[in-house]
């Protein structure tokens, strides 16, 4: 596969719109702040693909990658930075239980996490969240 050829999508706020549920899609997670723009970034070979901020919790949007004809590669902001607002990670938490429970397309799951700290109690509820769902998601 040639992840050279990775280019944005489209952005939303809300899984109700979301792009029409067909092809197959790849769904980064995680806390905030732990690299997952980064991660695209690497694979792409592209550092200015996904924006990177220095400081956690910029992202506000689902922001979807074209990278084949019907593969997407889906990037969330990222949950549990405690200087947002309850509300806010309410919401974040929220499109991405939604995303995942819904979302037909859904191939495989990355969540990332920062080796230099034990998973956090929210990664600790996707895992189990993801694990009680009827598909049968590849989760890495």
């Amino acid at each position: 596969m040639n992840y050279k050829n990775i280019k944005f999508l489209e952005s939303c706020d809300d899984v109700d719109k979301l792009p029409i549920d067909k092809g197959n899609e790849i769904a980064i997670i995680g806390c905030s702040n732990v690299g997952k723009s980064s991660f695209l970034n690497f694979i792409a070979n592209d550092k200015k693909l996904s924006f990177i901020s220095k400081s956690p919790g910029r992202t506000k949007n689902i922001n979807f990658f074209l990278f084949q004809d019907e593969i997407r590669l889906v990037d969330f902001p990222g949950y549990g930075y405690s200087k947002t607002s309850k509300v806010i990670n309410f919401k974040f938490n929220n499109l991405i239980y939604k995303y995942i429970k819904n979302r037909k397309c859904l191939k495989c799951i990355f969540l990332i996490m920062d080796i230099r700290y034990p998973l956090k109690k929210n990664d600790i509820n996707i895992i189990e969240f993801i694990h009680n769902q009827t598909n049968n998601y590849m989760f890495y």
